[in-house]
Formats: structure tokens, C-alpha cells, sequence
């Protein structure tokens, strides 16, 4: 491989797998004294990688759903509609509905 810094040839010093062997520190020296080090990264890292990132995506949309509709839930039950109507109307136990009923009214008691 050629050195970055002025494309002269170069050697590899040391080779260290890192994250669980999908990728590979190579350290290297090149013909002129420069040292760099090149990471070589496994297709099934790409592949981890990518799905771990699609998965977070997803949690934090489903997330940020879920917040939006107790937060509806929460104002509806406000102006004094019945818990197990709103849980019939989204599909929750009546249970659910009183959790957020419970968390509005603590968010609500605090100063």
C-alpha cells in the first residue's frame, strides 16, 4: 500500500483484530519514515453494522409513536373522557390507558 502523506511504498509493523475480529488495525511504515494505520473492515460487519443502525431507527420511530399517542390519550382523558373507551379506540388494556393516566398526573404535580 502506498503512504497517504507521499505515496511512497510502505510496510506493515503490526496487525491487531479488533471487534471480535471484524476488523483489522494494520500498522504501517512507510519507505520515507511515515507510520499510518489502515483499518480493514469484514463484509459481516458491513452487514451488522447496518442492520444494528436500521433497528435503531425503527425503535426510535415506533418510539416517538407511541409518545405521540399517549400524549393524545392523555389530553382526551383530561377533558374527562372514559379510560376504557380510549382503550377500546387504540387497541390498549384498560390497564395501559391507567399508566398514562398515572404519569400525566405525576407530570403534573411537579413543581
Amino acid at each position: 500500500m502506498k503512504c497517504p502523506r507521499c505515496g511512497a511504498w510502505s510496510d506493515v509493523a503490526a496487525t491487531r483484530p479488533l471487534f471480535r475480529g471484524f476488523v483489522v488495525q494494520r500498522s504501517r511504515d512507510c519507505a520515507n519514515g511515515h507510520r499510518f494505520q489502515t483499518y480493514e473492515i469484514g463484509s459481516a460487519a458491513l452487514g451488522t453494522v447496518r442492520a444494528r443502525l436500521r433497528d435503531a431507527s425503527i425503535t426510535a420511530e415506533r418510539r416517538a409513536l407511541q409518545y405521540r399517542r399517549d400524549a393524545e390519550i392523555a389530553r382526551r382523558l383530561e377533558r374527562g373522557e372514559q379510560g376504557r373507551h380510549l382503550a377500546a379506540e387504540y387497541g390498549l388494556s384498560t390497564s395501559s390507558v391507567s399508566l398514562i393516566n398515572r404519569a400525566r398526573i405525576r407530570k403534573s404535580c411537579k413543581p
